[in-house]
């Protein structure tokens, strides 16, 4: 895990280049708590190409590590972040073909996978992974994402032609790249979504590199985007189609996906450093801890949130038990609003961009938690809902669509309009309210982690922020839902009768997997400079979870029916069947007593020093939520972007840098 930067300018002239060296320095900078063991730079091509890096050391702790790192004839340079778990096994591959290695470390790997396979050695890698590889000779700058987005990588062309890259924003910002705006799109997105999804930022100018895409800059400055990967790439809806109706094949697939599991596990224990686990007691987190302890050389070490004076909020209970069956040795971090406000600086620096998850504090004093005990590289369950249909609600949604959703939308559409209208306000269950509203605007049915719809910031948002994005909120909402289903459709084309769990666990996985749980993940993992690993988004992991048909998810009201079955071989059934809680965090309770007073003042600033919202529209969401109408989400979000806007927006480059 470690933090990358640089920029090209294949055009540039000399007094150019000789600007850009101090620039690139106060990059690394900015990012130094990616990468606390190691810092180095390099430029070539005249001083066109700049390359920085600032080290976590994981493997090969020795200076044999130190990047930018080249090939002997030095004709290929890198900057990686992240870990290629497959590298031994690459590298046996590229020794048998007469390749000599001066390290231990996969960075390497890299390098000569490059030199003899070209842009497609990133579909052999296995691992998490944002990396810029230069060809000196070619002159050719080839930037990789992974799979699913575990790796953040951003970018920015400035009016010279020169590309920005870098892990985070603030190196970005730092450099004077880019001066710190808000991008009124991205604020669509954000209020509309909970997130901004790639590859838009909040930040004006700034996108990012999607999840499974690379980008080659050519010599004339051409850029161009290739996705190698696809959540459906792989996937053989015929393996085990006969799971479901046979018990031996069902267990023919549950042996597959539990091997695979545990290799996906094996795999993310390899470092030369300390490794643990979060562990919250849920099936997830105690299915990748089962597996790890079998295989953890001494006791796991493992790490679980509980919240003063809160404790219907957290899991502890449940987590003691699991350690203490996994003989793991377990620690605890106790959090309370005091302690929120504490890390606040530290955790808005880190984020960079808003949520509507308030779980980003919690994941980081896990960290800190990990920090405190020496331990550097933490496996996650983070992925088992998504990919497995775990979600309570999901349930709902599925019945719905069966049921309601397919007939209704096979009425006109001012027939669905005058049903929503008549109907949608005595309706209790806000699935079916939801579902009424969708149907008369002709949206998807189910959209992850949808917060306002596109009437609400008609109303919320200023005209002239909406004259500037140049499209209503609706218009701009729809067209990434129409983009996504468009792609998700070239994808799943290929099954007989795609049913809608595949499309919900698309979606999932595209925003707020990537932009929320794994954006969270590395941004306060980093903030700490802990490594987290993700095992249950192996991509391998879901090609055979999802080559099972999609009844065998969710099968008898069970959601991650597989996980539970392969969970049951380990742990008691008390564990596995537990009612299902998830990560949680008492921020509305917080929210409404300790913090409510230094919440509301952001508010107030935002709406006085920005013009971006209508001033009564905005305190009426935070009254909804002080008065117990709405959940908590909404009212963060907001407070969380007014956070932002204050220690973002117009802050000299140096301080960022600092």
């Amino acid at each position: 895990m470690c933090g990358i930067a640089g920029f090209w300018n294949p055009t540039a002239d000399r007094a150019t280049n000789a600007s850009f060296a101090p620039r690139l320095a106060r990059m690394r900078a900015a990012m130094a708590h990616r990468g606390p063991d190691d810092q180095g730079e390099a430029f070539f091509d005249g001083g066109r190409l700049g390359l920085g890096h600032c080290r976590l050391s994981i493997l090969d702790l020795s200076p044999a590590g130190h990047q930018p790192m080249a090939t002997p004839d030095e004709r290929y340079q890198i900057v990686f972040n992240g870990e290629v778990y497959n590298f031994a096994e690459l590298r046996a591959g590229l020794e048998a073909k007469g390749v000599r290695f001066r390290s231990g470390t996969d960075t390497e790997v890299l390098l000569h996978l490059y030199a003899h396979d070209g842009p497609k050695m990133v579909e052999k890698l296995r691992g998490m992974f944002a990396f810029a590889l230069f060809d000196t000779q070619e002159r050719r700058l080839f930037l990789a994402r992974d799979r699913v987005g575990i790796k953040p990588l951003y970018l920015h062309t400035d009016e010279r032609g020169t590309l920005w890259f870098a892990s985070e924003v603030k190196a970005l910002l730092a450099a004077g790249a880019v001066r710190a705006a808000l991008d009124p799109t991205g604020l669509v997105h954000l209020l509309a979504f909970g997130l901004v999804p790639a590859p838009q930022s909040l930040f004006a100018g700034v996108t990012k590199l999607e999840p499974g895409c690379t980008l080659t800059i050519e010599p004339n400055g051409q850029q161009t985007t290739h996705r190698y990967w696809d959540v459906f790439d792989g996937v053989d809806p015929a393996r085990h189609a006969d799971a479901l109706n046979s018990p031996k094949a069902e267990a023919r697939y549950l042996d597959e996906l539990e091997a695979e599991l545990a290799r996906a596990v094996d795999l993310r224990l390899i470092a030369d450093v300390p490794v643990g686990a979060f562990l919250s007691g849920g099936v997830d987190s105690s299915l990748v801890c089962a597996l790890a302890a079998q295989r953890h050389p001494g006791a796991l070490r493992t790490f679980s949130i509980g919240y003063e004076g809160h404790r219907q909020y957290d899991e502890l209970e449940h987590a003691h038990e699991v350690a203490r069956l996994l003989g793991a040795e377990h620690r605890d971090i106790w959090v309370d609003a005091d302690s929120v406000k504490g890390a606040f600086n530290t955790f808005l620096h880190a984020q960079e961009e808003p949520a509507s998850d308030p779980i980003w504090l919690s994941v980081y004093f896990l960290n800190t938690l990990a920090r405190q005990h020496g331990v550097i590289v933490l496996l996650t369950g983070d992925g088992g809902d998504e990919v497995f249909g775990g979600y309570t609600k999901w349930q709902r949604y599925l019945a719905q669509y069966a049921r309601r959703w397919q007939p209704l939308m096979g009425l006109p559409q001012p027939v669905r309009r005058a049903a929503s209208a008549l109907a949608g306000p005595l309706m209790r269950d806000d699935v079916t309210r939801d579902m009424l509203g969708r149907a008369a605007r002709n949206e998807e049915f189910f959209w992850s982690g949808t917060e306002f719809k596109g009437h609400q910031l008609d109303r919320l948002l200023r005209p002239d922020v909406l004259s500037a994005v140049k499209r209503t909120p609706a218009e701009v909402i729809g067209g990434y839902r129409h983009d996504l289903r468009a792609r998700y459709g070239n994808t799943a084309l290929r099954f007989d009768g795609p049913d809608y769990l595949n499309w919900m666990t698309y979606v999932s996985l595209k925003t707020s997997m990537a932009e929320n749980f794994l954006s969270r993940l590395d941004k306060m993992g980093l903030a700490a400079s802990r490594e987290g690993r993700v095992p249950l988004l192996d991509h391998e992991v879901i090609r055979v979870a999802l080559s099972a048909p999609t009844g065998l998810r969710i099968k008898g009201g069970q959601g991650k029916y597989p996980l539970k079955q392969i969970l049951s071989r380990h742990l008691p059934p008390e564990i596995v069947h537990r009612p299902k809680m998830g990560f949680q965090s008492p921020m509305g309770e917080w929210l409404r007593t300790g913090l409510g007073e230094q919440m509301t003042g952001a508010v107030e600033h935002l709406a006085d020093s920005t013009d971006l919202f209508n001033r009564a529209e905005l305190f009426a969401v935070l009254a909804d939520f002080r008065a117990g109408r709405k959940l908590p989400s909404r009212a963060w979000l907001l407070i969380n972007l007014a956070l932002w806007t204050q220690t973002w927006l117009n802050q000299p480059a140096a301080e960022i840098a600092a």
